[in-house]
């Protein structure tokens, strides 16, 4: 049988303790540099805290109180008020024209101050003179109209004087304006003077008669002639 072999267990547990107890030698100074560069660090971070702290506060802080003096003067107390609205004028002044031609150009603009004379807007006189135009053309044809009924009028009332001047000594006219009021008197020596009822208005009947009375007969010899003309046709009668 072989020999049994004399182990020793003690040798190899001195062995091992030896081994630990250099790890743990080595390892201490390598904890001690990084909790001493942890350290600078950390002071660093509080310097640099401190010194925003103090930034802030000298920035923002309270601002020391100043005091400022004048002297006192006398001024203005200007004082501005801020409001919403519409402005409204004191006095509105429409301006229009009473026409409704072209407008064919404009001198002012909206809120010019305008005077009096003062030309603000021509217009197209084209339609205004057809429109006048035609209002002539219209009032000859009636001017004409009412001529042409007084002429049918006059002769007329023309035709029933001899009703009156066949009576010896009458000597009668048909009288509706001044002139012929005045000078049958004077040519023709008028002793009656006529009015159409439906004609002539009670004023205007009194004015025409006024007439007649104030006019005398001027004694011409040819208006002497016409009257004994006159008187001699009467007496053949």
């Amino acid at each position: 049988m072989p020999e049994p072999t004399n182990i020793n267990p003690v040798q190899p547990a001195a062995t091992l303790d030896i081994q630990s107890i250099k790890v743990q030698a080595d390892s201490q100074p390598k904890r001690r540099a990084f909790w001493r560069r942890r350290g600078v660090w950390l002071i660093a971070a509080l310097l640099l805290i401190g010194i925003a702290v103090l930034s802030y506060h000298w920035a923002f802080g309270n601002a020391k109180i100043r005091c400022t003096t004048a002297a006192v003067t006398r001024g203005d107390v200007e004082s501005t008020v801020v409001a919403a609205g519409i402005v409204q004028p004191i006095k509105y002044v429409n301006v229009g024209a009473q026409t409704s031609d072209k407008l064919k150009s404009l001198n002012v603009e909206r809120g010019d101050l305008v005077e009096a004379d003062l030309l603000i807007a021509e217009f197209d006189p084209a339609l205004a003179d057809t429109a006048l135009t035609a209002a002539n053309a219209s009032l000859e044809s009636m001017t004409a109209k009412h001529a042409l009924k007084q002429a049918q009028l006059v002769l007329a009332h023309v035709q029933e004087l001899p009703n009156a001047n066949k009576v010896a000594g009458v000597r009668a006219g048909f009288i509706h304006e001044y002139f012929s009021a005045h000078q049958g008197v004077e040519d023709d020596d008028l002793n009656m003077i006529c009015f159409g009822g439906l004609l002539i208005g009670q004023d205007r009947a009194w004015k025409l008669v006024q007439t007649y009375l104030a006019a005398r007969f001027k004694g011409a010899e040819r208006f002497r002639r016409r009257l004994a003309i006159v008187a001699a046709w009467e007496n053949q009668r």
